[in-house]
């Protein structure tokens, strides 16, 4: 593989958050800045992939995505009908103009967007969320949820992302939930785990309402399940786990008398 390949593999591969410090370490490492500038679109695709969100005036934040950016590579936002440009490396925003598009399942899409946007700010502190639709299969309604918490002073980042797929004439879910958890603090510690969807639906297509209800009902058990599994699992982990990773007895395979040696320290400090 090229440098050119590597890189764009290791940039693609950043943590949450930290694409910013891994191009300048590789910076530092390569030493060529034409060749990192044949990387912006790697940048894209990474804010693409982590559905990295961006604020416009006036207006909620606004995730970027591959289903809302418009064929001149500028994105849409459905709630303000405005297009935007994007410096996908320093996140600047410019070109804002107000446009419209005609979407076949808009009412479903707006009153799922409603039920999505809040569902998201009940449950995700900081989270953002988009509804879009394409016209793949016919018509399909896109729900993306992103939330994110950046720590880097403390050496930890971590981020919560889901992506659904509801096909409109199928009435068919599908999805996927992820975690992905960086720490760094003396070592390298990463956590990236996820679980699917796939479910069939009933309601009534000419009923927007029902649509956005059986959605989010489905959503809000399956992301419910997901996040109890991940509790349930880090107690088991705390539990269990890190106890297994110390030796039961010391590699002499005696115990320590820690009330012996205590006193012997106490007895030792007195006689000094």
């Amino acid at each position: 593989m090229s440098k050119e390949e590597i890189s764009n593999e290791i940039l693609l591969s950043s943590p949450p958050g930290e694409i910013n410090d891994v191009f300048n370490d590789l910076r530092v490492l390569i030493n060529d800045d034409t060749l990192l500038q044949n990387l912006k679109p790697t940048f894209a695709n990474y804010n693409k992939s982590n559905l990295v969100f961006v604020n416009l005036p006036e207006s909620n934040p606004v995730l970027i995505t591959p289903f809302n950016e418009l064929d001149n590579g500028s994105y849409f936002d459905p709630r303000t009908n405005q297009s935007f440009d994007l410096d996908h490396m320093t996140h600047a925003i410019s070109n804002i103009e107000s446009i419209t598009k005609s979407e076949k399942f808009e009412s479903i899409r707006k009153v799922l967007d409603d039920s999505i946007l809040e569902y998201t700010n009940e449950h995700f502190p900081e989270g953002v969320s988009g509804v879009f639709e394409t016209v793949k299969n016919g018509g399909e309604i896109i729900v993306c949820i992103s939330d994110s918490k950046f720590n880097p002073n403390n050496y930890w980042n971590a981020k919560w992302q889901s992506l659904y797929t509801l096909s409109i004439d199928t009435k068919k879910l599908v999805g996927e939930a992820k975690v992905l958890v960086h720490y760094y603090e003396d070592g390298n510690v990463q956590l990236n785990v996820n679980r699917t969807l796939s479910i069939n639906l009933d309601y009534d297509l000419d009923q927007p309402e029902t649509v956005s209800t059986s959605t989010l009902k489905e959503i809000l058990k399956f992301e419910n399940s997901f996040q109890n599994t991940l509790n349930e699992s880090y107690s088991k982990l705390t539990g269990n786990a890190f106890k297994n990773l110390r030796r039961p007895l010391p590699i002499f395979s005696t115990k320590i008398d820690w009330n012996t040696i205590s006193s012997r320290k106490f007895k030792n400090k007195k006689k000094n």
